[in-house]
């Protein structure tokens, strides 16, 4: 499946393979080509085709065949086959399935508020009258009319929609129009990287996300606080301090805000054992006894003081 805009020129990728020879009888390629369209039942070589005249080319280079087409119309939107046709009897084959491309054009994106009614209108002065079908994203849908009403808008409603108005006489599409709904967040999440109680001096990232279309701006607050501690959806703060622990929130756009308890543990940043044993290491051996004395310095966060316990 390809997707490409008016105008542009596309690729279309292929391969392809034969036997050299069936039997006593060498293999001799007679035809390659490419075609959408059937002429009296025998497929329409793109080359001879009128509606691509002089904006198709074929690369064929070994088993490669390649197809370009430049100068895009919305017309050229189809199913492409390759063919090969050989010498042998029945050693004609035609790739299936194609290759669907798909035309479109860059069109502004139309926001909308979610829950509003849309209504999008397709019309033809075609002679008979035309039977309306509707696409969203290539897809049908199931409105036959020469309207589509979209009643109370949601998310989902979101896409690419156009129309294909057809007669007895043939067919044609609508260009596209885009529609984005938008709306608050239904769903948000503040987190924390780090789990259980925050060491002080270590790094910390407050992250805020949400499910808001378009995407939610977002500003940190500390509790009790009026001014903001920082923007964005992620917040690092490198030197994590006592002072810091608290209740932060961040604010999404205008559509609320979520809160997290942060805070953080006071404890030892390192510590140090040593023994010193005393007496006579002989007695010590037969009496099967040992004295010592234990020695603790401990290095507490941000006193700066040893303590010592014996």
């Amino acid at each position: 499946l390809f997707y490409s805009v008016k105008g542009s020129t596309v690729e279309i990728p292929c391969t392809y393979s034969y036997p050299p020879r069936i039997g006593d009888k060498k293999t001799v390629v007679q035809r390659r080509f490419w075609f959408t369209e059937l002429n009296s039942r025998d497929p329409l070589d793109l080359r001879e085709d009128p509606d691509y005249a002089d904006r198709n080319t074929y690369h064929f280079s070994k088993n490669n065949c390649l197809l370009r087409i430049s100068d895009l119309k919305l017309r050229d939107s189809a199913e492409y086959k390759f063919r090969i046709e050989t010498n042998q009897h029945g050693g004609s084959y035609t790739g299936s399935p194609g290759v669907t491309l798909t035309v479109t054009v860059n069109t502004p994106v139309h926001q909308v508020p979610g829950s509003v009614s849309v209504t999008l209108t397709c019309s033809s002065d075609a002679n008979p009258a035309v039977k309306y079908t509707w696409f969203k994203d290539n897809q049908g849908l199931l409105s036959g009319g020469p309207y589509l009403i979209l009643l109370s808008v949601h998310r989902s409603d979101s896409g690419k929609y156009h129309c294909v108005a057809e007669n007895e006489l043939g067919k044609t599409a609508s260009e596209y129009v885009s529609i984005n709904v938008e709306y608050p967040p239904k769903t948000s999440n503040v987190s924390v990287n780090v789990s259980g109680k925050i060491l002080e001096g270590s790094s910390v990232t407050l992250t805020c996300s949400s499910d808001a279309n378009p995407a939610a701006n977002y500003t940190w607050f500390k509790k009790d606080e009026d001014s903001p501690k920082a923007s964005g959806p992620n917040w690092t703060i490198s030197d994590f301090r006592a002072e810091l622990s608290g209740v932060y929130y961040c604010e999404q756009n205008s559509y609320g805000s979520s809160r997290l308890k942060v805070d953080v543990t006071r404890g030892f940043k390192s510590f140090l054992l040593s023994f010193q044993v005393h007496g006579n290491q002989q007695q010590l051996q037969r009496s099967h006894l040992l004295f010592y004395f234990l020695s603790l310095s401990l290095s507490s966060f941000g006193s700066g003081k040893e303590l010592f316990y014996t």
